[in-house]
């Protein structure tokens, strides 16, 4: 929870003026009013769309896709030559759009070609990505199986708190609302604009009729992949029409597979996913551990 840090409310807060008073009021960037948790930590601009949030949403999304070259300096360039307020904006860049003043042509092109090549998503990876507060962890629970945004914010709109919940499997606090489920809900609805405003520049993929393939990485996957997101644009690219895959951040005995670079005996750090799994099939769950080019051939004989 946060609280202004106007200064003529630091009776209400709690606090020593003296304290209070070193405090700024207002964000040096936007303007906009400064807040800080109740545990005195954690200073922030209120307004949403803050450049210096923009910039750091951008980054995320940017290190979420693995798009490369595009960092603060370059974004803070791009959302000034176009007066960004939506970082789902950057998905409508095409090649031969420039980035912004004093960005090159070959920089701007190399940007906007990776863009283009990563805005293929299920509508579930569309809201994750979009890096709304609170929403990456639990986009894939409430929005996965709609081919719509517009049915999904409907179902959100007409249930509420009580159909996030549900969603979430989340039980209720002594009030019967969880706090996190109104904090998501909350959020939902006020992005709500940012996504529909750009799901036109992105191409939502329909996966009815493929069957869901849980997949977990590790550090190292192998093969010709130097990361985990080269190896997660590839499967998505090369076999989206044969399988929908889902690519999990931890493991759980539902995995349908693990991908470790030492699968084959390579060298390659032994992680705690690996122990993880290993410890499933060791009692009976048989969850397969593959390098990724060994996953590969599996879904090339399918």
């Amino acid at each position: 929870m946060y609280v202004s840090t106007m200064k003529e409310e630091y009776e209400e807060l709690g606090l020593p003026y003296r304290f209070v008073e070193l405090l700024p009021d207002r964000c040096p960037t936007c303007g906009g009013l400064m807040e800080i948790k109740e545990t005195l930590t954690g200073l922030h601009c209120e307004n949403s769309r803050c450049p210096d949030k923009l910039v750091m949403r951008i980054k995320a999304i940017c290190q979420d896709l693995n798009i490369l070259g595009f960092g603060e300096s370059t974004i803070e360039k791009f959302i000034e030559y176009y007066d960004i307020t939506n970082p789902l904006n950057m998905f409508a860049l095409r090649v031969g759009m420039p980035l912004g003043e004093g960005v090159s042509d070959k920089v701007s092109e190399s940007i906007a070609k990776q863009v283009e090549e990563k805005r293929r998503f299920q509508l579930w990876e569309y809201v994750r990505v979009a890096n709304i507060p609170g929403i990456q962890t639990s986009a894939m629970a409430i929005f996965q199986g709609y081919k719509t945004l517009e049915k999904a914010y409907e179902d959100i709109e007409n249930g509420g708190v009580e159909f996030i919940k549900k969603k979430l499997g989340v039980t209720g606090d002594e009030n019967g609302i969880s706090v996190r489920s109104i904090t998501i809900y909350k959020n939902l609805m006020d992005y709500k604009d940012d996504l529909f405003e750009s799901i036109g520049d992105v191409i939502i993929v329909d996966t009815e009729g493929l069957k869901d393939v849980k997949i977990v990485c590790s550090d190292q996957v192998g093969g010709r992949f130097k990361t985990k997101n080269e190896f997660y644009t590839f499967v998505k690219k090369e076999f989206g029409d044969k399988i929908n895959p889902i690519f999990l951040t931890s493991v759980n005995k539902n995995i349908d597979y693990l991908i470790w670079a030492g699968a084959d005996g390579s060298p390659a750090r032994y992680t705690s996913k690996v122990k993880s799994v290993e410890g499933y099939n060791a009692r009976g769950y048989e969850i397969p551990i593959m390098t990724a080019e060994e996953f590969i051939r599996e879904l090339e004989g399918m």
